[in-house]
């Protein structure tokens, strides 16, 4: 059995051998089927070396033969069924076909695995039509005997036969070569991207850190891959103790891995500076502590004899005594304060009795003012000395108050009138302006003046006594 080559053409369907309708006769002694339209199951019965008397065709043209191309390394087939071609209408007269060249691409039978009847020979056709011109080799046959068909004339618009393509078109390589190369730069593209992605640096990007602790902030970036530099220092915008202030740099930055991150966490807020208060009011003292955040506390109120009322006389820590001006304390530090009330008052010195040289002393020992008033008479206390003072021995007095003091004249002494000629209403007036008291009166009080006497004495006009003193007249 010999290998079938199947020619088409474009408008050809694709599918199994197509075979015209009309049997093809060979001459005797062929081995080829008598009837072209025989299927699989139906043998072509021939005896060998018989032949049929060959009809005759009208005379045609010679057919250019067609390389057929054999198929390859066909399996064991079932005798070919010959199938009906779709009719082409009105096709020009074809050249013969060379059957040397169809012959050349029979696939030897030794090729083929077959079985062991013998199957019936397949007819080879160059073309395919419903009415066939031109010669037709069969298959397997001489060369040099052929079959004849009639010629038909085509009708006058009939269009040239189209060219008839092998059923196996060789493939074109540049396909192939596209794709090997599509391929290849595809894994070379991917071996890039690989080897990108294990060699790259990564980054990323730093988050807001702030106020965290940094234990916790520490496990936020453990995955980046930085070299984390951790630095300590004190602030009043992050107090918390061990919470991060601040981040190199800042969050929102892209940073690659291995790159350094500088962690900057609390010691606890500012450390703050002692100011000297000393001889501040009250009110200024309480400001500049509280500017700084530190507490003031009014401890106790003192007299001072140097530091004005409402003015800080000392300070101290509360909890450490020995810290002053300079020293560094943590915010929210008590700071005592005492203040001043004043000087002390001083209490009045006794100045009765005194000259009046040493009561101006006296009193200005004490930071009082002495103030001399008005000297008085006095029967008890010599002239010069201090009659009396205000206020009263052992009374309060603030520093820099008064006392004043009265300085004694001396007995309050006032002389005897002169009564002569005086009648006794006229001698009472002028003794009583004078300062004395009549205590008695011998005679009558129509009587002319005689004497005058004090205690029962006799005394003569310009005799002193003192105011008050009474005398007795004696009028006859």
């Amino acid at each position: 059995a010999t290998s079938q080559a199947q020619l088409r053409r474009p408008s050809d369907p694709t599918g199994g051998l197509a075979r015209p309708d009309e049997s093809i006769d060979t001459e005797p002694g062929s081995t080829e089927p008598a009837d072209a339209e025989s299927t699989a199951g139906d043998p072509v019965d021939s005896e060998p070396g018989a032949a049929e008397p060959e009809r005759e065709l009208a005379p045609t043209e010679p057919v250019d033969t067609v390389d057929v191309e054999p198929e390859r390394d066909l399996a064991p087939t079932e005798p070919a069924v010959s199938v009906d071609a779709e009719p082409e209408p009105d096709l020009a007269p074809t050249e013969a076909v060379d059957a040397a060249e169809t012959e050349s691409d029979v696939v030897p039978t030794e090729r083929l695995d077959t079985p062991s009847s013998p199957a019936p020979p397949l007819v080879i056709l160059s073309d395919v039509a419903d009415n066939p011109t031109g010669a037709v080799e069969a298959g397997g046959g001489s060369p040099t005997q052929t079959a004849v068909m009639p010629a038909t004339a085509p009708p006058p618009d009939a269009t040239p036969p189209g060219i008839l393509y092998d059923a196996e078109r060789e493939s074109r390589p540049w396909g192939k070569y596209f794709l090997i190369t599509l391929v290849a730069l595809v894994g070379v593209a991917l071996l890039g991207y690989a080897g990108w992605f294990l060699l790259r640096t990564e980054s990323f990007e730093v988050p807001d850190l702030t106020g965290v602790d940094e234990a916790v902030a520490r496990n936020e970036i453990a995955g980046n891959n930085w070299d984390v530099v951790t630095e300590r220092e004190r602030s009043d915008e992050v107090p918390e103790l061990n919470h991060v202030v601040r981040t190199a740099p800042v969050a929102g930055v892209m940073l690659d891995e291995g790159e350094t991150f500088v962690l900057v966490v609390s010691d606890g807020p500012e450390l703050r500076t002692l100011p000297e208060l000393e001889g501040l009011t009250l009110a200024d003292a309480e400001a500049t502590l509280t500017e700084l955040r530190l507490v003031p506390q009014q401890a106790s109120v003192e007299y001072s004899e140097t530091v004005p009322d409402g003015s800080i006389i000392s300070w101290e820590v509360q909890d450490d005594a020995s810290l002053g001006a300079g020293a560094r304390v943590l915010p929210e530090t008590v700071i005592e304060l005492t203040v001043s009330q004043g000087p002390e008052p001083r209490p009045a010195p006794t100045l009765a009795g005194l000259p009046i040289d040493e009561a101006t002393t006296e009193v200005e020992g004490l930071q009082l003012e002495l103030v001399r008033g008005e000297d008085v008479f006095s029967n008890d206390v010599a002239e010069g000395l201090v009659v009396s003072q205000e206020p009263a021995p052992g009374t309060p007095v603030e520093r820099g108050g008064t006392v004043t003091v009265q300085v004694s004249k001396g007995p309050d002494l006032v002389p005897i009138p002169d009564l002569d000629g005086l009648s006794f209403s006229e001698a009472e007036s002028v003794l009583t302006e004078a300062g004395f008291v009549i205590d008695g009166l011998l005679g009558t009080t129509d009587g002319t003046f005689v004497s005058i006497s004090v205690d029962g004495e006799e005394v003569a006009a310009g005799d002193t006594f003192l105011r008050g003193t009474g005398v007795d007249l004696v009028f006859l």
